[in-house]
């Protein structure tokens, strides 16, 4: 993940399980991309299967942080 990240100019954090895999067994990651919205606390509050627009991020967003 780490170099498909790299390679492609990606600067966003990729969470990976400590054997590279994405989040690893104790995640069903179902599609790829999947984007988790976390709480300050570390919590998933939101989650996204496949793409989506920068307005729903946006929105996903600022709803956590209004929290």
């Amino acid at each position: 993940v780490q170099s498909f990240a790299s390679d492609n100019g990606y600067s966003l954090p990729f969470a990976c399980a400590s054997d590279g895999a994405p989040f690893g067994p104790d995640y069903y990651v179902e599609y790829l991309p999947q984007t988790f919205v976390l709480s300050a606390d570390g919590t998933i509050v939101q989650f996204f299967d496949g793409s989506r627009d920068y307005d729903t991020f946006r929105s996903a967003l600022e709803e956590v942080l209004a929290q």
